[in-house]
C-alpha cells in the first residue's frame, strides 16, 4: 500500500465515510484525485474555522 493509499484511506476514516466501493484498483485515478481533493478542502476549511473561533 502506497502512502498516498494511506492518507487516501485515514481521509475517508476521519471524514466518517467507509467507502469501501472506492477501491483504487477499481475507481479511475481521476475520480480518487477529485475525492481526494475534496477531502483535503473539507479538513482545511475545518481547520480554518477552528482558528476563527479560537481567535474569536
Amino acid at each position: 500500500m502506497t502512502s498516498l493509499q494511506i492518507a487516501y484511506r485515514s481521509i475517508l476514516r476521519q471524514n466518517g465515510r467507509i467507502v469501501a466501493h472506492l477501491h483504487p484498483s477499481k475507481t479511475p485515478l481521476k475520480t480518487i484525485a477529485l475525492y481526494f481533493a475534496f477531502c483535503l478542502n473539507i479538513l482545511r476549511r475545518q481547520a480554518y474555522d477552528g482558528q476563527k473561533d479560537y481567535k474569536a
